[in-house]
């Protein structure tokens, strides 16, 4: 005969306990079943959990993807906009006068960046993709009706990377007899190329370009697409290493 432990007492199978009333065998098949889905429960609340744990792992991967992509395309070049700008540069003015009995004058651009506190980053002129206006007018301090004179078709190159403008001096008015006069007492007049950026490529950190025939490193702007208007004149001092860079009234580009 099987017996079956309850209560402290040792119960035939089949009959139930004298001291709760309850049959041990069925009390046990049942404390079983409880077991089994007790553990099967705990199996499954793991699994959901082994599943959250994975799809949060996954949501952060694609964020980590996500943000080396964005990354990625900081260091892409991207296209953005930029007003009118002057770049200061060296001028040299000749005393000897040409065939047509006026004197003549030369205006450098090297090609190299210009820095600016207005700028975000520095910016350099491509001259490959720089044009012309029709006529190049040579003024005194940005002011249009301040006429030095002008430079010819024929005076604008340029050559291993390098602007060179070449006018003439043939305003009639003071301004330009205050420009020649100065000019025979070795006077160091500085000037500036007057462009307007059609195109500007932002070039970020890590990132190199060549432009004008040399390297340049990030964070920079590079105008791959300009139009020059003409020359300006002043009594500031420069350098030739073009580092200068200022706004330009908006007729300018009329």
């Amino acid at each position: 005969m099987e017996l079956i432990y309850c209560c402290g007492l040792m119960i035939p199978a089949g009959e139930l306990c004298p001291s709760c009333g309850v049959d041990p065998d069925l009390a046990r098949v049942e404390a079983a079943a409880q077991i089994e889905h007790d553990q099967k429960l705990a199996e499954r609340q793991a699994q959901e959990d082994a599943d959250s744990r994975i799809d949060a792992a996954r949501q952060r991967l694609a964020a980590a993807k996500d943000r080396r992509a964005e990354l990625a395309r900081s260091r892409e070049p991207r296209e953005v906009t930029a007003g009118m700008v002057a770049v200061c540069c060296l001028a040299e003015i000749l005393a000897e006068a040409t065939g047509t009995g006026l004197k003549q004058f030369t205006v450098r651009y090297s090609g190299g960046a210009i820095s600016d506190d207005r700028f975000s980053y520095p910016i350099v002129l491509d001259l490959a993709g720089l044009t012309m206006a029709p006529t190049l007018v040579a003024n005194m301090d940005g002011q249009r009706a301040a006429i030095v004179g002008h430079i010819p078709a024929a005076g604008a190159s340029i050559d291993d990377g390098t602007l060179t403008l070449r006018g003439v001096v043939s305003g009639a008015g003071p301004d330009a007899q205050k420009f020649s006069q100065s000019a025979e007492q070795d006077f160091p007049w500085s000037a500036t190329i007057d462009a307007k950026p059609l195109k500007v490529v932002e070039f970020g950190a890590g990132m190199t370009v060549e432009v004008n025939g040399r390297q340049f490193d990030g964070p920079i702007l590079v105008a791959r697409k300009s139009k020059l208007f003409g020359v300006s004149f002043s009594a500031r001092g420069t350098d030739d290493s073009c580092v200068t860079v200022e706004a330009v009234p908006p007729d300018m580009a009329d």
